[in-house]
């Protein structure tokens, strides 16, 4: 089967975005677009399978900002079906899963990335299921 047309540039819904704004400007991450990878890889990690993106999206990167060699597609690749919703639409979901999940541990525990690792290699208890 052949993958629908993907997108060019990537973003997230205006919360998410602004989720990802608070994760910089506190620190945790030194440029927005390593913050929407490790959002992606904590979804993925998770096993989340996210549903669209409901709400108002804004652009963020040209997909050559956040995976110039091509990796992260590649990996949403082999994790996710991509026969109907391509990679990098997919890596939007996961960019706006992750970010909420992020917060809301943010919220719960604190923001330690050591812990967050560990946790994404615990089971989801809540996998948005979108199959």
């Amino acid at each position: 089967m052949t993958e629908t047309s993907d997108l060019t540039q990537i973003g997230l819904s205006l919360d998410g975005q602004a989720r990802l704004d608070r994760f910089k400007e506190s620190g945790y991450f030194g440029e927005l677009r390593d913050a929407y990878k490790f959002a992606v890889g904590f979804a993925l990690a998770k096993g989340v399978v996210p549903p669209e993106i409901q709400t108002k999206r804004q652009t963020m990167f040209a997909i050559a900002t956040v995976d110039p060699d091509g990796s992260l597609a590649t990996a949403i690749r082999e994790l996710l079906p991509c026969d109907e919703v391509p990679p990098y639409r997919w890596a939007e979901r996961l960019a706006e899963a992750g970010s909420q999940m992020i917060a809301d541990i943010e919220v719960t525990k604190g923001f330690d990335l050591g812990s967050m690792l560990t946790e994404a290699e615990l089971p989801s208890r809540d996998k948005v299921a979108e199959r």
